[in-house]
């Protein structure tokens, strides 16, 4: 594989990207797939290392449920809560942080999770002091995957134009009118 000179992956400017088929959507008991909730705590570290050269950032994973309830908004914490179970029978509650530009997210989680949903859901792994925090970010379940990172509009929030986005939309209401 060719490289640049600062080691980063390069190929050559005709080089194209293409899509041989669709990936398969992940399955409970695929390899990688966490099942078992004790398995987290162990995983993250093993992603992140421990003391000082520790990695903070957050990772993801895919977690089976066995079993779900149904999700709940902690009004003191200010979440949303879905509690999920592995096959020990162990819960796990995966947390949404309220916010308006998250309603869409929200939403799509209560409408889509019942009690029987059976699925795969991406997560995001992130440590708070002693505590790893889960956060749904894809639901695979049997209707298809359910994407609720907002990351495509119209659920994306929209900024305030800067001047000079503002003076442009100005001219061009300008040269509409005219």
């Amino acid at each position: 594989v060719p490289r640049s000179d600062d080691d980063r992956l390069s190929a050559p400017a005709e080089a194209r990207a293409r899509i041989l088929a669709p990936a398969p959507a992940p399955a409970p008991g695929d390899p990688g797939v966490i099942a078992d909730w004790q398995a987290l705590a162990p995983l993250w570290i093993a992603r992140s290392g421990l003391g000082l050269t520790a990695n903070t950032a957050p990772g993801v994973c895919l977690i089976a449920p066995s079993a779900v309830a149904a999700p709940f908004f902690d009004e003191l914490a200010q979440r949303l809560v879905w509690p999920v179970r592995d096959g020990a029978e162990r819960w796990l509650g995966l947390t949404i942080d309220h916010d308006e530009t998250l309603a869409p997210a929200l939403e799509a989680l209560e409408a889509n999770v019942r009690h029987g949903w059976q699925g795969v859901v991406l997560v995001r792994l992130e440590a708070h002091g002693e505590r790893l925090t889960l956060r749904p970010l894809t639901l695979h379940g049997p209707h298809g995957p359910i994407d609720l990172t907002l990351w495509r509009a119209p659920h994306r929030p929209r900024l305030a134009p800067t001047g000079a986005q503002q003076r442009l939309s100005d001219w061009l209401e300008r040269l509409r009118a005219a």
